[in-house]
């Protein structure tokens, strides 16, 4: 009973630091403050986004091992020190490169550190409730910009871009410092009193716990990879440049600005939303309907000339974003098992990593090269289709190989 009530105390945590860790997504935001402020180009504020997502990827995968020697609590202490201090001090970035060094490397050790301990804890916690547990805990960094956007708005108006980093900082170290300390994981073997497995989790589970390497041995692993860069590349897309999107399509400068908050209520609605279904329906069902979702919606995108359509396919988009990163850390787990989650999530999460660069990255050179975003929404809507076909493959061929084992051991 007592581990029950404290599992809902560290969820409660979680949502906090995650919380605060998802206001990267207001960082479209700063775009045009630090245009006009510092006056540098567009492409090199952007890069600092994509470089602290690289930087989030390599210590995302260091966050792995330095948990099982320190343990959950101390690692999440870094997060707080460094995310934190990165956010402060981009406020007397002078120099692009010095935004690089503050932002994108500080920042990105932070998001590393913080956010792999927040996904690897929770199967630990939560095996009987993953997928609304990941919803609640990962889906709180999709309600982020719905919070920190006014706020960052409003100091911006007020005391301008520099001093706006100083104080989310300070903010951040506040909110984090005071609740990272309750973060610690269950003794080893820990299960809530009275649960059983379901059938779907049972058909969908993994019969043993792979190790990193082994897991890379696997085909399977490589098919989930492409596939969460693809589903994640329109909503990075998005992100990257809901603003200018908006613009685009006729919108006022205040109201795509609006755009960061619907893109955060969508996200939310998406992880709470999936990821509780998925504890009902399953996990391949649900990325199923995901990507078919994504995919469509980037398709009909590219030719879409109303405000009224945009918003809805906009949503659309942030819905399926968000549900994507709810379900896809519980698929991890449940294929290949709970014991090396955090090191197996953190190479998986590469393929976030690398979606980061290609939707920013290729809206905005297909804005640079011909003056719109049409072709960007194509190519990620083709690539959500290639995504879908990827996964069904990969879905038969793990099905397959549990029938194959579940016989060899009624053999034995």
């Amino acid at each position: 009973m007592k581990n029950e009530k404290k599992r809902w105390i560290i969820i409660g945590a979680l949502i906090i630091n995650n919380l605060c860790l998802g206001s990267i997504y207001i960082w479209s935001i700063f775009n045009r403050p630090l245009m006009e402020k510092m006056n540098w180009p567009i492409s090199k504020i952007s890069l600092a986004y994509s470089l602290m997502m690289l930087i989030t990827l390599c210590f995302n995968l260091l966050s792995g091992p330095l948990q099982k020697k320190i343990g959950h609590r101390k690692v999440m202490l870094f997060s707080v020190i460094f995310w934190s201090l990165g956010w402060f001090l981009t406020g007397f970035a002078s120099n692009i490169v010095q935004l690089y060094f503050f932002f994108s490397f500080m920042v990105g050790i932070g998001a590393g550190f913080g956010y792999n301990t927040i996904v690897s804890i929770i199967p630990l916690w939560f095996p009987d409730k993953l997928g609304i547990a990941n919803g609640m805990a990962i889906g709180a960094s999709g309600l982020a910009p719905l919070i920190f956007a006014p706020i960052a708005h409003y100091i911006l108006e007020s005391v301008g871009v520099q001093r706006a980093f100083n104080i989310l900082g300070i903010i951040f170290l506040i909110l984090m410092g005071t609740t990272s300390w309750l973060i610690t994981a269950p003794s080893k073997g820990w299960k809530p009193e009275g649960w059983v497995m379901t059938s779907i989790s049972a058909k969908e589970s993994s019969l043993e716990n792979k190790t990193t390497k082994e897991m890379l041995k696997e085909p399977v692993f490589y098919m989930f990879w492409f596939v969460l860069l693809a589903a994640v590349t329109s909503g990075m897309m998005m992100t990257g440049h809901a603003a200018g999107i908006g613009e685009s399509i006729g919108m006022t400068t205040s109201q795509s600005t609006m755009l960061v908050g619907l893109l955060a209520v969508m996200n939310f609605v998406g992880r709470i939303g999936f990821g509780y279904l998925s504890d009902k329906i399953g996990r391949y069902r649900v990325i199923t309907i995901i990507l078919f979702v994504t995919s469509v919606s980037m398709l009909m995108l590219g030719y879409t000339n109303t405000i009224s359509q945009f918003l809805v396919l906009f949503s659309l988009i942030g819905l399926s974003f968000g549900a994507i990163m709810a379900v896809y850390p519980a698929l991890c787990a449940e294929c290949f098992g709970t014991e090396h989650m955090a090191s197996n999530w953190a190479v998986l999460y590469s393929g976030y990593t690398a979606a980061s660069f290609v939707g920013p990255v290729s809206a905005a050179s297909c804005l640079e090269a011909t003056g719109n975003y049409g072709i960007a929404f194509l190519l990620a809507g083709g690539l959500g289709i290639l995504a879908l076909v990827t996964f069904k493959f990969a879905q038969r061929m793990i099905f397959n190989e549990k029938i194959l084992l579940e016989e060899n051991e009624k053999n034995l």
